[in-house]
């Protein structure tokens, strides 16, 4: 669990930290390559998925079964 603690500081609990990001195009970037860098000097086991379309289904279908429906 990572929450915001205040501008460019996030809170995470828990043994493992590990994010997922890459261009809407499926093309490695400049800009990618540094978010990936900082984020491995800070520890976070980083990865850019060839398709990251497919990658944001799978967390939004892992999310939603977390989920509760209310009306």
């Amino acid at each position: 669990m990572s929450w915001i603690i205040g501008p460019g500081h996030i809170r995470s609990i828990g043994e493992v930290h590990f994010i997922k990001f890459g261009e809407l195009h499926n093309r490695p970037s400049e800009r990618t390559e540094h978010l990936r860098k900082a984020f491995e000097r800070a520890g976070v086991k980083v990865e850019v998925p060839s398709d990251i379309q497919g990658a944001l289904w799978e967390k939004f279908l892992f999310v939603v079964s977390f989920g509760e429906w209310v009306q």
